[in-house]
């Protein structure tokens, strides 16, 4: 099945754009890329194509107590 990512009728569209922009540093990052619509009537639309980001985390960061938490498995009931 095809899926549209932008549903528009395309003689309602004078200009469409694709824009992406993507930022990092050594800690973190994020990107995202969407479309930019002007109709002939002059209204102007933008549709999210994607976006994504990360942060990373650093070992100093996690406490002993934290990683005992995130390491707990859930107990099973009687």
């Amino acid at each position: 099945m095809e899926q549209a990512l932008v549903q528009v009728t395309l003689t309602t569209i004078t200009r469409l754009e694709l824009h992406g922009f993507a930022d990092a540093s050594e800690k973190s990052y994020g990107t995202v890329v969407y479309f930019r619509l002007t109709h002939s009537d002059g209204r102007v639309e933008t549709r999210l194509v994607a976006a994504k980001s990360r942060v990373k985390i650093s070992k100093g960061l996690i406490t002993k107590s934290v990683r005992s938490l995130i390491l707990v498995e859930p107990a099973e009931s009687p």
